[in-house]
């Protein structure tokens, strides 16, 4: 859930974004060496798995449309409605973030957004930021664009959230660097421009 408290909430919200993305339903990071290596492997094999008929038939092409994205996104909303939670969706450079009326929304998004709706948001995400499944470099190449690291700034994929949010520490909050990650975060191959 992203917060919209400055620039710790930025760097929250893009950092679970990206694991989102990368995710597999239930937060474990797919691993790269065995099982699905692309989206479309990922809804298909998830599909299997899919608790409801509306995840079953949006994940069994493998394919997640913007249509199913959207009917997904209503669903989530809808399913914290009736847990008694206001959970907002807001478009930000083409994607979904969410926000929970109190607290207590937090939990009520999590319940909502575990299984199907989870995974149709993921591979969604994940074929938006990174289709061919790439990882954080991305990110790094869009900052790299917008020519906002460091000079001599070295990526190591293992390292770079850490990297990027030890930057962020030290820019100004209305700086350059945290305008570009939000953008390069939820749309680093400038889709939604």
């Amino acid at each position: 859930m992203t917060s919209r408290h400055g620039r710790a909430g930025l760097l929250l919200g893009g950092l679970l974004l990206a694991a989102a993305a990368c995710a597999a339903p239930g937060g474990q990071q797919p691993d790269r060496r065995a099982g699905p290596t692309t989206w479309r492997e990922m809804a298909l094999e998830e599909a299997s798995r899919a608790r409801t008929d509306f995840g079953r038939a949006v994940l069994r092409d493998g394919l997640v449309t913007r249509a199913e994205y959207e009917d997904s996104v209503r669903r989530l909303v809808r399913c914290g409605r009736d847990k008694g939670q206001v959970i907002s969706a807001e478009i930000r450079h083409g994607l979904y973030v969410f926000s929970a009326s109190r607290k207590a929304g937090n939990t009520a998004y999590q319940q909502c957004f575990a299984g199907d709706l989870g995974t149709i948001q993921a591979v969604y995400n994940g074929e938006f930021t990174d289709p061919d499944n790439r990882g954080p470099v991305v990110v790094y190449e869009c900052l790299t664009r917008k020519e906002v690291l460091p000079a001599g700034y070295r990526f190591r994929a293992d390292t770079f959230y850490e990297d990027v949010g030890k930057l962020m520490r030290t820019s100004p909050e209305s700086g350059p660097l945290p305008r570009a990650y939000e953008v390069c975060t939820y749309d680093p191959l400038g889709r939604s421009s």
